[in-house]
């Protein structure tokens, strides 16, 4: 009697690399084009209200600033893990056109790596703003050492947690606040949800994704991928990019789920983007990466302000609007993402994924996926 053996199946083949050549000689030589009224959804709309992640540092405050300056928002939620510190960002901000600038800003406590605390800062959205134009998924985590959410909350590495898993259920959570508030208001633009994605998406080793799709048994790939053994504290990195491979495939899938809502159904388009700022000297990496990376980043990376351009561009540039619907835009305009998040191995894995983060979702607001 002959025995069956199982193998893990093979990364099907696929070249980034021309990509990714591309990307760094933009990293290198090009910019973000910023945002005027010129490349601005309805400029002579003063009274958007938008919401950023992890606002009070990095990308998000410089985002923040940027939105401030060009006058185009009456109200800006900073949604922040630390009261504290968001409010230092908050004061910081009302110094930019004082006296001038009427925009009201908020902080409001939110923590990414905790699902009672994403399900309430929705609903907070919904009971207490009136009007919502674009939120900005911007907060993340890149970890030097292993930690681990609570089991309440999943128990995903917290890279995963953060990275892919909180910034889902929120981005999920938010579709049928947007609908509501979104369009019907002054603005004849569509609501956004913008993603900040990142260009690593193009070295992440997916073939962990299909070991993971292939031994997981009932648990799903991204609680396989939690276990400590599968965590590598010398190569912490692959884990921060697998992350946004993970987040490029996602998008594409809550995308999709959005377009077929609105065109069987009749639901108004929530437009979902995954914008790339570049390389940035930013807090984000202040703890991570050797000598190496640390130098190459201070030799080539961009500014903090030209970074948040791509946040800007893809809350109310033209570049952000329906046609970035389910795309990756980097230097603020659509371009191809990752090849392997297009093949059918991609697609598959992005599917089960999505399978296992909606699971989560319903867990925790149960009845959300039918609202989408």
């Amino acid at each position: 009697m002959s025995c069956k053996t199982t193998t893990t199946p093979k990364l099907e083949p696929y070249s980034d690399r021309s990509q990714l050549m591309g990307l760094l000689k933009g990293q290198v030589f090009g910019t973000i084009p910023a945002v005027t009224a010129a490349n601005m959804t309805n400029p002579e709309d003063v009274d958007r209200t938008i919401i950023i992640t992890g606002a009070n540092t990095g990308l998000g405050f410089e985002a923040a600033k940027q939105f401030l300056q060009l006058g185009c928002v009456s109200k800006l939620v900073l949604a922040c893990r630390s009261l504290e510190k968001g409010e230092k960002a908050k004061m910081m901000l009302q110094g930019i056109n004082a006296g001038e600038s009427t925009t009201a800003i908020e902080v409001w406590g939110l923590d990414m790596a905790s699902t009672a605390s994403i399900v309430a800062f929705a609903e907070r959205t919904s009971r207490e703003l009136s009007r919502i134009d674009a939120i900005v998924l911007n907060a993340g985590v890149e970890l030097v050492s292993y930690e681990r959410a609570s089991h309440e909350d999943g128990g995903y590495e917290m890279t995963l947690m953060v990275n892919v898993v909180g910034t889902f259920l929120l981005a999920t959570l938010m579709v049928p606040v947007l609908r509501g508030k979104g369009h019907q208001s002054r603005s004849a633009a569509r609501p956004r949800i913008v993603i900040v994605g990142s260009q690593v998406q193009f070295v992440a080793k997916y073939d962990v994704l299909l070991e993971a799709g292939h031994k997981q048994s009932g648990e799903g790939i991204l609680k396989w991928l939690s276990d400590e053994s599968r965590w590598n504290g010398k190569i912490t990195k692959d884990r921060y990019y697998l992350s946004k491979g993970i987040v490029q495939l996602l998008e594409r899938q809550l995308a999709g789920i959005i377009e077929e809502s609105s065109k069987a159904a009749g639901k108004e388009l929530v437009i979902v983007n995954c914008v790339c700022p570049g390389a940035c000297r930013t807090d984000l990496f202040r703890t991570s990466g050797n000598a190496g990376s640390k130098m190459a980043l201070k030799l080539i990376g961009r500014d903090g302000d030209v970074g948040a351009r791509a946040l800007v561009v893809g809350a109310i540039g033209k570049e952000g609007d329906e046609g970035s619907h389910g795309q990756f835009l980097t230097g603020g305009v659509v371009t191809k993402c990752s090849s392997w998040c297009e093949t059918k191995q991609g697609e598959r894995v992005g599917k089960q994924i999505w399978e296992e983060v909606s699971e989560l979702v319903e867990k925790v607001q149960p009845g959300t996926m039918a609202r989408l």
